[in-house]
């Protein structure tokens, strides 16, 4: 005759530990920054009516913040789960939420609704196709040109589009609507050593 054995008999009783507090705080903190993207994404939209007074801006001005930030929100979502990866969720969580606070105070600071300026690792082609269908007036960057055997910090000095010409580009468009002196253009070129005599990456 065949002894049915139950498969809980073969291994010693455990009792099942209790979750942490710690785990508990986890969760929470990690909620607490997914609801605050969410809420944050709420007030712009409740507040564009307000926010098109303060800034004299188009409804297709403030409607390109509100989908710039669910763009960027999306992009940066999957680039942070992969750095969460390499570095460390937790460090990445903080950074990503001190990264997101500084952008919305600096979001509520903005006294006009901003520049375009678009950074491709591609010609200029690529974002000046969209140019025309934008509220505003749009600022290309890209590698037009012949390409150069060096590192990417190379290639990206000699085509123009590392982070100290986007904030010459920047800088420059609001000083062409006249929000800034164009004497600040001039001292952001000399403080981060930009070459107003550099050959044009197109033509060189």
């Amino acid at each position: 005759m065949t002894q049915h054995v139950s498969p809980a008999s073969l291994t010693p009783h455990q009792a099942i530990p209790a979750a942490s507090a710690s785990r508990w705080l986890g969760l929470t903190v990690t909620l607490t920054g997914a609801f605050m993207a969410i809420m944050d994404a709420f007030i712009v939209i409740i507040a564009l009516p307000s926010i098109r007074a303060d800034l004299h801006a188009s409804f297709g001005e403030a409607q390109l913040v509100a989908a710039a930030y669910g763009l960027t929100y999306a992009v940066g979502l999957i680039t942070g789960g992969r750095l969460g990866d390499l570095y460390g969720r937790k460090r990445m969580f903080m950074a990503g939420l001190g990264a997101f606070t500084l952008a919305s105070l600096g979001c509520g600071l903005a006294p006009t609704p901003g520049v375009l300026i678009a950074a491709s690792g591609y010609v200029k082609a690529m974002p000046d196709s969209i140019a025309r269908w934008l509220p505003r007036p749009m600022t290309a960057l890209g590698t037009d040109g012949y390409g150069r055997s060096e590192t990417r910090a190379a290639l990206r000095e000699f085509f123009e589009v590392d982070y100290r010409y986007v904030i010459v580009a920047t800088l420059a468009a609001l000083a062409r609507e006249g929000t800034i002196d164009a004497s600040v253009v001039e001292q952001a070129i000399k403080a981060h050593n930009v070459n107003p005599e550099k050959t044009n990456p197109a033509t060189s």
